[in-house]
């Protein structure tokens, strides 16, 4: 099924929103990218137009990527638990970074995942809260 083409890689960065780390690696590894979709330098002669519109191409491509979100586990290979202390000793424990940044937007603050690492490695404030590795 051929859902896009172009002959300039900046349409699928701008109008299809995809990254270019994204796009390339993909692009060069032949890998799928969101498990379904490959990207070629070269048309598909055999391809299907599936006749979408920009915007229904987009909208497949959103529902694509909170599936792929929703099937990755919570826990990358790198990732770390982190663990929150507040001034009355209740932990708050967070599988990962990213989770922890979340909950602390979530709560009004404006949090930047640099700093959190720099007092993680430093075991102390942020935002109100002792902060750790677990």
């Amino acid at each position: 099924m051929l859902y896009y083409s172009s002959v300039r890689q900046t349409d699928f960065l701008d109008l299809l929103k995809i990254s270019h780390t994204t796009f390339t690696k993909h692009l060069s590894k032949g890998t799928l990218y969101l498990d379904k979709f490959s990207f070629s330098r070269e048309l598909v002669e055999s391809a299907v137009p599936a006749n979408l519109t920009v915007q229904e191409i987009l909208d497949l491509l959103v529902r694509g990527r909170i599936e792929s979100n929703i099937n990755k586990s919570d826990l990358g290979p790198l990732a770390k638990s982190v663990i929150f202390t507040d001034n009355k000793g209740v932990e708050l424990e967070f599988p990962s970074l990213g989770k922890a940044i979340q909950f602390l937007r979530s709560q009004g603050h404006k949090a930047d995942q640099r700093v959190l690492v720099k007092r993680l490695e430093e075991a102390s404030d942020y935002k109100g809260y002792y902060v750790k590795y677990k």
